[in-house]
């Protein structure tokens, strides 16, 4: 559970069988992915023209970005459903 807290804690926030805060947790996680994963994605097409390698690595951060949108999700769901 603490490593929960340390890495989701904006999933961990909704509580439990209030639609509203569910709701309100997810639009904040998405958007804050959706954000950040645009930054990155900029920084990435303007550093891919200059050095490849580095355009890359900033896609994967990228992709990491998308795949800790999608867990925060799913533990705001959770912790909707009581089951956290």
């Amino acid at each position: 559970m603490d490593l929960l807290k340390k890495f989701w804690p904006l999933g961990l926030k909704a509580k439990k069988g209030d639609v509203a805060s569910l709701i309100i947790w997810i639009v904040i996680g998405i958007l804050f992915c959706a954000v950040v994963g645009w930054l990155f994605g900029w920084i990435s097409a303007l550093i891919t023209s200059v050095i490849p390698f580095l355009g890359i690595i900033t896609g994967l951060i990228g992709l990491a970005l998308d795949l800790y949108g999608i867990v925060n999700i799913v533990v705001c769901v959770l912790s909707y459903l009581g089951k956290l």
